[in-house]
């Protein structure tokens, strides 16, 4: 029977004696007596999870104490075999670490890494698709996994199967309506709301009368609705209330609201609402048939109307304080500044010229004299003659006879331009001031704002023509900021009114990628974001076979996929695919003809009509479709039903026809001559007078201006038809005459474009670039009346082409004095280094090009696992193979293999035992007999013994634990030693003998894994001696 228990460590011998009964089973103590020890009573103490506060409370001498607590409960030491809600953990306490039983937490769905990080001993840490999960174990009861879990069966460990709650679908989330959000570490997020796939947090919040996005307001600020809007449409200017959200019904559009002569608030389709007034006298917020006066929107005034200024006529000229057309208007004679008085009258103050005699105001609402003689002395200095466009405006001499003044074509400076106008230093011309947003290089007189930065023209600021002009600091890049709705923003520029400015958290999806999961869709394949830069959450793939299968608000079409009820003005078959309940002629609405646009209403149309032959002034009825999307008829102008319907005898001159038109003035009598038919065979009509036909060399526009014989080409009168290629008759020095276009000149464009393929520009960087086409207002003329060849035309070239050859970025570099003249671009094939792939014994590098283009790497294939410290199979774990030894099965007392036997000074070696894999235990029985009979201990009429034990630990093994007795198969505390990896332990137990002999004893020994690993394939070496003749 044992009387003493030691353990040497590496080199150094620790003896720790004790004299034990012959039936003890506590842990003895230092008494040497060789009578074989003292009895020790049965274990006292409080049972498993009573209240204790050290280890001496507990039966077994095991209190536990969380952290931060000042009493425990009693646990006990433990091997994977706790209670049902307890775990088998290492716990630092009392300054040495031991496995004990303590309470089970609750990790379903948790993240872990090993069975140690889940819940208590029977649950497993398994892997799934997204990485590894505690489950929860369901061997006894599969009613314990929640919905879309199942009991199912997972690796075992050793003979024992293991049933696991996993889930259905993969993904470890516990979802109660399979929307990816709930209670898990394999959930996208959490859930306010689990008995609704369309509530949870991140969703995009529309008008359905839920939470969507768990931010606690119920339908707050849905995204589907739209905002308040105001513009242009078929019938003029209209604005729409932003849309009303009543809950569950949806987003209501609200009915359109005609702005009247109104534009948008902000002009033209500029605003939310229409305008309600003007600014003063400022037309941008009236329609074009309308104008500002005293800050309302008015209808234009027709010619003899009375005005105050030009803006307010039709016509757009007012003056003596009336509507007309040109020079003073009148209503009636008395008007006229003349009448009454024969006094001269500016008849035409575009020519300055004048007449004498009783003032009338004809049927075009101009004053004018009656059967009066030429006197121009009314067309005064203070009478414009000509505004000159952008140019100063000339202005009339005053003398009884005078000839029309020309206007000024070129310019020096901007002073000699027309207010609202600079001088073009290129073309040395007026031009109108620039609008914001044109470029204006950084002259602020060339701006209408006067303001010119950027490079462009606005009021103030960083001045833009659109948002790329503006600098970087005005955006930044998208974020995906909602991956389920496959929602993101960013900061934008803008250029509004040509300035720019930054709109922040713009909509713009792109960042939510092609690779960004947007949804598992539960048992099918997911669904991702496209990248674009607007995107809708991808719906998961479903199919119908009739309404039924389909929600409340959607119907099945016939292509059996469920759509959405069709709103007023939708296209539809029958009510049963409108909201409104109602579809006629193709379309929903509340009741009657149904449409989408006017042209659904034709049948409602009605022929033009002449209402006023004498102004060409007609109608027309029209079917409109409504702002509910319903058809009814409307009148509207339409002058064309007084085509060809005499308007004006206008007595000697030809009389005036209406014409075909839908948008009629009323027809005014010639005055002048307006074609050649009204001059002689040998004039043409020319700005309303007939003047003589032109010779050979004068100028020409028409065929008509020129005498008989000669053809009007290139501007001159020229004595042929010159047709010929690069032939002309303007040619300085021969105008009049058909001659060879000058070298490099083609003024006519007669000379196309030519193609310049095969000849080369230059490399830029990795690609080569051929010169452009030339097109056809750059090739020219020889000066021999033919065109200029590919040759030289394509020699002289320095405008960059398209690419024609690209080498590739790492595997290639361009090939010199290639891609220029006609050589064309080659590539030189290069390698720029190595690269490795694959893991373990299937390591693999090779170069990273091959012939110009990328070598792949392929990894080496993989053999069967072998204990070598070698990851043969490659799968990153090294020695992971199906080992075991020849010592198995011997996993607890019942199976202790029984080891050779040793008599008297003898010892036994084994080198072949392995700890494999996690969780292995080694149990041994060594008989020990006495083999020499001695009885010679001197004083002493007995002999004693010594059990020599020594173990040593594999170096990658982690630490092992060795417990020894004698005679039993059992360990109280302090009969079992933890071994370092790499280390070796030795331990000796004192053994009582008899005399004389033969004494014989059975050591028993469990050796197993402690600290991780805890297992290794490389064997570990036991050795064993009975150490005999020793006299205690």
């Amino acid at each position: 029977m044992p009387s003493r228990l030691s353990c040497v460590l590496g080199l150094l011998s620790v003896f720790l004696a004790a004299a034990l009964a012959a039936c003890a089973s506590s842990r003895p103590s230092n008494n040497n007596d060789g009578d074989g020890g003292v009895e020790v009573d049965a274990p006292s103490g409080g049972g498993f999870g009573d209240v204790c506060d050290e280890d001496a409370d507990c039966a077994t001498t095991v209190c536990h104490i969380p952290p931060g607590e000042m009493m425990g409960t009693c646990s006990r030491e433990c091997m994977f075999d706790c209670p049902d809600g307890f775990a088998c953990r290492t716990i630092s306490q009392g300054g040495f670490d031991r496995r004990i039983c303590v309470p089970a937490g609750d990790t379903f769905c948790d993240t872990c890494q090993t069975d140690e990080d889940c819940g208590d001993d029977t649950d497993a840490c398994v892997q799934l698709t997204a990485g590894k999960f505690c489950a929860i174990d369901c061997f006894n009861d599969a009613t314990v996994c929640p919905a879309g879990f199942s009991c199912q069966i997972v690796a075992s460990v050793g003979d024992t199967t293991r049933r696991q709650c996993l889930p259905i679908n993969g993904v470890c989330c516990i979802d109660g309506d399979d929307d990816r959000h709930g209670v898990g570490g394999g959930c996208l997020d959490a859930d306010c709301d689990d008995t609704n796939a369309e509530v949870y947090v991140g969703n995009r919040e529309t008008c359905d009368g839920l939470d969507n996005d768990c931010a606690g307001g119920i339908d707050d600020n849905p995204t589907d609705c739209a905002g308040a809007m105001c513009e242009l449409g078929q019938l003029g200017y209209f604005q729409r209330a932003p849309d009303m959200c009543p809950g569950a019904a949806g987003c209501q559009q609200q009915p359109a609201e005609m702005c009247g002569l109104y534009t948008c608030s902000g002009g033209g389709e500029d605003g939310d609402e229409c305008a309600t007034s003007c600014d003063v006298e400022v037309d941008t917020k009236c329609v074009p048939s309308a104008h500002c006066d005293a800050s309302a929107c008015l209808d234009d005034l027709a010619n003899g109307q009375a005005c105050d200024e030009s803006s307010d006529c039709e016509s757009g000229h007012c003056q003596n304080g009336f509507c007309c057309a040109d020079g003073d208007c009148c209503s009636v004679a008395m008007d006229c500044p003349t009448y009454g008085t024969f006094e001269p009258v500016c008849d035409t103050p575009s020519t300055c010229q004048g007449s004498r005699g009783e003032a009338v105001c004809n049927a075009n609402f101009e004053c004018t004299t009656q059967n009066g003689v030429p006197d121009d002395s009314a067309c005064v200095p203070t009478v414009e003659a000509n505004d000159c466009g952008w140019w100063r405006p000339i202005y009339c001499a005053g003398g009884a006879s005078q000839t029309a003044p020309a206007c000024p074509t070129t310019c020096n400076s901007h002073a000699d331009c027309d207010a609202g106008a600079w001088c073009d230093p290129v073309t040395d011309t007026c031009r109108e001031d620039l609008d914001d947003g044109n470029t204006c290089g950084t002259d602020d007189l060339r701006c209408k704002s006067g303001h010119c930065e950027n490079g462009f023209c606005c009021a103030s600021g960083d001045c833009c023509a659109t948002a790329a002009n503006c600098p970087a600091s005005y955006s930044s890049p998208p974020v995906c900021t909602s991956p389920t709705a496959c929602d993101g923003e960013a900061d934008v520029a803008t250029c509004v009114a040509s300035i720019c400015g930054t709109a922040q958290d713009v909509d713009n999806d792109s960042a939510c990628t092609a690779g960004t999961q947007a949804s598992d869709c539960g048992p099918y394949r997911p669904v991702f974001c496209s990248g674009a830069t607007t995107q809708t959450p991808p719906p998961c793939a479903t199919t119908c076979t009739s309404d039924s299968e389909c929600d409340t608000a959607a119907y099945c079409n016939p292509t059996m996929q469920c759509v959405p009820d069709q709103p007023d003005g939708g296209v539809c078959q029958d009510d049963a695919e409108c909201t409104s309940g109602h579809c006629q002629n193709g379309f929903c609405c509340a009741s009657g003809d149904c449409c989408a646009n006017s042209n659904d209403c034709n049948a409602y149309d009605q022929a033009a009509v002449c209402n006023t032959p004498g102004t060409c002034q007609g109608t027309k009825v029209e079917g409109a479709c409504s702002p509910t999307f319903q058809c009814g008829a409307t009148t509207v102008q339409d002058d064309s039903g007084c085509a060809g319907i005499e308007a004006n005898a206008c007595g000697p001159y030809p009389p005036q026809v209406c014409g075909s038109g839908q948008a009629q003035t009323p027809p005014s009598c010639a005055t002048s001559c307006t074609n050649d038919s009204g001059c002689d065979l040998s004039a043409h009509c020319e700005n309303g007078m007939c003047v003589p036909d032109e010779g050979q060399g004068g100028s020409c526009t028409l065929q008509n201006e020129c005498a008989s014989g000669l053809t009007c080409v290139d501007g001159v009168c020229c004595n042929t038809s010159c047709t010929g290629t690069c032939m002309a008759c303007d040619v300085p020095g021969s105008v009049g005459t058909c001659a060879p276009v000058p070298n490099l000149q083609d003024l006519d464009n007669e000379c196309g474009a030519l193609s310049c393929v095969g000849y080369y520009h230059s490399w830029s960087g990795d690609s080569c670039r051929r010169k452009a086409d030339v097109p056809g207002n750059v090739a020219s003329c020889n000066g021999a009346g033919a065109c200029r060849t590919q040759a030289q035309e394509c020699g002289a070239q320095t405008t960059v082409g398209p690419v024609t050859t690209t080498c590739h970025d790492d595997c290639q570099n361009p090939t010199a004095s290639t891609c220029t003249g006609t050589t064309p671009g080659s590539c030189t094939n290069v390698n720029p280094g190595t690269q490795t792939c694959g893991v373990g014994a299937c390591t693999r590098t090779v170069n990273q090009c091959q012939n110009g283009a990328p070598l792949a790497c392929n990894p080496g294939s993989p053999t069967t696992e072998t204990c070598n410290n070698i990851d043969d199979n490659c799968d990153g774990t090294t020695d992971n193979g199906a080992f075991s030894d020849a010592y198995e099965t011997n996993a607890d007392c019942g199976t202790a293999r029984v080891l050779g036997t040793v008599g008297s000074d003898q010892s036994n070696t084994y080198t072949s035992m392995t700890i494999y894999g996690s969780g292995d235990n080694d149990y041994y029985r060594i008989p020990m007999t006495e083999t020499d009979d001695s009885c010679g201990c001197g004083f002493s009429t007995d002999e004693d013994y010594i059990a020599r034990v020594s173990l040593t630990v594999p170096a990658d093994a982690g630490s092992y634990m060795i417990c020894m007795n004698t005679n039993t198969c059992s360990w109280p505390a302090g009969y079992c030693f933890e071994v370092a990896a790499g280390q070796t332990i030795n331990l000796t137990q004192n053994l009582d003998g008899g005399c004389p002999g033969g004494d014989s004893y059975n050591v028993y020994l469990r050796i197993y894994g402690d600290n991780p690993p805890g297992f290794e394939c490389s064997p570990y070496t036991l050795t064993y001696m009975f150490d005999s003749g020793h006299c205690f």
